[in-house]
């Protein structure tokens, strides 16, 4: 992927070629290349798909003869196999049969994926958990574990809320993301 004058241009990892995108995340081209013809049923039996790998899918056959709305036959990494909508393999919408969002997600009642997700582009502190309260015109240092959340105090030095909210991890993140092997 790479850019010219605010335009984004990437390569389908389908057919290979250059396709202009809105968006810096898309790995296949949908109206621009030889996939959104083949999407549109021009290639009528996606014989090309057949053995393709499309995240954890890998293609077995088309799925009946409905030319408006075709599917195909995938196999799944995890054993499953399901019938899955040819533009979602070709956009990358379908990755795997639902295995890939649940596996590993909750573990004892928590979020391994919360623990370990971005900070938010609107944050103001740096720091996940510390918000800045208006009405009481200090730092709010709070943690979320195991569908509870703890509420470890105001501070009117940032510094000290994010001492308490990182001792707060240590204490509650640390185990249990050791026990699972997580970062």
């Amino acid at each position: 992927m790479y850019t010219e004058r605010t335009k984004i241009y990437c390569i389908c990892e389908y057919c290979g070629k250059k396709f202009q995108a809105k968006y810096k995340s898309r790995k296949y081209c949908s109206r621009q290349c030889v996939c959104a013809e083949m999407s549109k049923n021009h290639i009528k039996d996606y014989k090309e798909l057949i053995g393709k790998r499309f995240g954890r899918l890998v293609v077995i056959e088309r799925e009946g003869k409905d030319k408006r709305h075709p599917h195909l036959i995938c196999n799944c990494d995890c054993g499953n196999q399901i019938s899955v909508n040819v533009e979602h393999l070709l956009t990358g919408r379908s990755k795997s049969c639902g295995c890939l969002r649940t596996e590993k997600t909750f573990v004892e009642t928590t979020s391994l994926n919360t623990i370990n997700s971005k900070l938010r582009s609107d944050n103001t502190s740096g720091v996940r958990g510390v918000t800045w309260c208006k009405s009481k015109n200090k730092w709010n240092a709070h943690i979320g574990f195991k569908k509870k959340k703890y509420n470890l105090g105001y501070y009117t030095n940032i510094q000290d809320a994010i001492k308490v909210r990182k001792n707060a991890e240590e204490e509650l993140f640390k185990p249990i993301l050791e026990k699972y092997k997580q970062k």
